[in-house]
């Protein structure tokens, strides 16, 4: 009698290849936009995400639904996703994405979506007044 041999798992190749980036938006002098490295960001700094799907099957993929988050600490900067007509989702208290549904994508074309954020201050630190503050002396101190 021969043993049953367990059932060979196969992976199944996405038919997306995906590309995210996250940039800074840097307003030059000129009033001029560039896209430079988010890798020292700031409180009011602007972040663009954006992300590359790619069909790389062979077949026409139909009402896909892709999501980019806005990560807890940002705020979405109303207008600024691409394509326009995302949905805005709420996944719990602190979580919420940007939802798009693209009806068609045939092989090779390329998706491109893309939103910015606004880097929010950290509520749990305490502002520093502008001016330092001015030592207090008590009456009657000698």
């Amino acid at each position: 009698m021969k043993a049953a041999r367990p059932a060979a798992s196969r992976a199944v190749a996405s038919p997306l290849a995906s590309r995210f980036n996250a940039q800074k938006v840097d307003s030059g002098k000129d009033g001029k936009e560039t896209l430079e490295s988010a890798a020292n960001v700031t409180v009011g700094d602007v972040i663009q995400y954006s992300v590359q799907h790619r069909n790389v099957s062979q077949r026409r993929l139909l009402q896909v639904d892709f999501g980019i988050p806005i990560p807890p600490g940002t705020s979405y900067v109303d207008g600024s996703a691409m394509p326009e007509g995302p949905k805005r989702v709420k996944l719990d208290a602190r979580r919420e994405q940007m939802l798009w549904r693209i009806e068609k994508i045939e092989p090779g074309d390329v998706v491109v979506l893309s939103l910015r954020v606004r880097i929010d201050p950290d509520p749990t630190l305490t502002p520093v007044p502008a001016e330092p503050l001015r030592p207090q002396l008590r009456r009657g101190a000698p």
